[in-house]
């Protein structure tokens, strides 16, 4: 499945996007930069301990993982304008957190041994977009973006590979964009979901809301 998540990905960023036809509105290109949130990231992945030592075993090297610090969601789109209502193009997300991995000896509250880790993801996802409700200022919209997410980092996975491949989706419940001209701003409702399978998921609900700028020529 992974190696034909990575063909559709390739052939839709290389396939040339369709022009419009008669009438093409001088704005037909996109170009959006945003920032999204890292409520999974934070949720999921969160110090562990039992916090006091000292009322530990001694004799026993305690391994836990602290002091997580996360990046949000960073992503740059580019889109063209196929009819008045519906944009084609793709998406490069970035985001992901590192940590602080120590081990503390029973009965004591020492670290004596501390290394950073990190981990990221990297989603490449051509799109679809339909916008379902237009104005002259306000534009309502849904998407769907399908593509790839590269999962990397510090530590191995379970198979003892540090960078995996994996399906990546976005469904785009609900997106408002408001602007006129030029440059719009944008809010969206979705998530982002990237998993090989039950046991290696990688995001789920991860970027629920996002908001970007975006660029018309």
């Amino acid at each position: 499945m992974c190696k034909k998540f990575l063909l559709f990905t390739l052939l839709a960023l290389v396939l040339p996007v369709a022009r419009l036809s008669a009438g093409e509105p001088e704005k037909a290109n996109e170009f959006r930069l945003g920032i999204g949130d890292w409520i999974f990231e934070a949720s999921y992945f969160r110090t562990t301990g039992v916090g006091n030592y000292q009322d530990r075993p001694s004799g026993t090297v305690y391994h836990e993982k602290q002091n997580y610090r996360y990046i949000p969601h960073i992503f740059a789109e580019y889109n063209r304008q196929l009819r008045p209502w519906l944009w084609a193009g793709a998406q490069v997300d970035f985001g992901g957190f590192s940590w602080d991995s120590v081990s503390i000896p029973g009965g004591t509250n020492t670290i004596t041994e501390s290394s950073s880790e990190n981990c990221y993801n990297i989603s490449i996802l051509p799109s679809l977009r339909f916008d379902w409700f237009r104005t002259e200022y306000l534009k309502m919209y849904s998407a769907l973006r399908i593509g790839i997410d590269i999962n990397t980092g510090s530590e191995t996975d379970m198979f003892g590979k540090k960078t995996v491949v994996a399906p990546c989706f976005t469904p785009a419940v609900l997106g408002i964009t408001a602007g006129k001209g030029n440059i719009f701003g944008n809010l969206e409702i979705g998530g982002l979901y990237a998993l090989r399978n039950k046991n290696l998921v990688y995001m789920f609900g991860s970027r629920l809301i996002s908001a970007s700028i975006s660029f018309r020529f």
